[in-house]
């Protein structure tokens, strides 16, 4: 599984599911809606009050209070809070699908490094070349010995690099493609 790929996946999924679950709510608040009552000033005013206040609900407040990213093209984006939220979950799902076969990389790696026959070799070191020939051997050998917490090993460390970080950078991509208006998907 490709960590890159997997995180752009999640953030974008999080994303279309957020847009598609404002929609429906602005569907809903507008069928119930009351289509008979004449306009009078009070109501009018109310009303566009109302809908500021629900666009603003749904992301479309952006910096300054615009309704869009600030160009005046009514294109809706997130808020910040919401950007940082979706990075930081894509990040996590992402490194803990990934984790397990880093762990098996890393171990084929340094396996020719490392000598477990030598004095005050650990259990968990990798195993000898012979058992990190293949991904799926090494995998095994890890299970074998150390449990499937052995394929997991670090991951909560590693957490607290990759969760900000997704974060800060999705956010950070996000608004800065709002900025330059740039069109697009993700």
């Amino acid at each position: 599984l490709p960590y890159a790929g997997l995180k752009f996946f999640v953030y974008q999924w999080l994303k279309a599911n957020y847009w598609a679950s404002h929609k429906q709510q602005a569907e809903a608040d507008h069928a119930r809606a009351p289509t008979s009552t004449p306009a009078t000033p009070t109501s009018s005013s109310h009303a566009s009050q109302a809908a500021a206040s629900h666009q603003g609900a749904a992301g479309g407040q952006g910096q300054g209070g615009q309704g869009s990213h600030g160009h005046g093209h009514g294109r809706q984006r997130l808020p910040i809070m919401t950007m940082l939220l979706f990075g930081a979950v894509s990040g996590l799902v992402a490194q803990s699908l990934t984790y397990p076969l880093d762990v098996v990389r890393r171990r084929m790696q340094v396996a020719g490094l490392l000598n477990p026959g030598a004095p005050g070799a650990k259990p968990s070191q990798p195993p000898a070349k012979a058992a990190c020939k293949t991904t799926l051997a090494t995998a095994k050998y890890i299970i074998k010995t150390e449990g499937w917490k052995g394929l997991f090993r670090g991951l909560s460390i590693n957490y607290m690099k990759v969760i900000p970080s997704t974060a800060i950078g999705f956010a950070t991509y996000d608004s800065l493609k709002a900025f330059l208006d740039v069109q697009g998907n993700l």
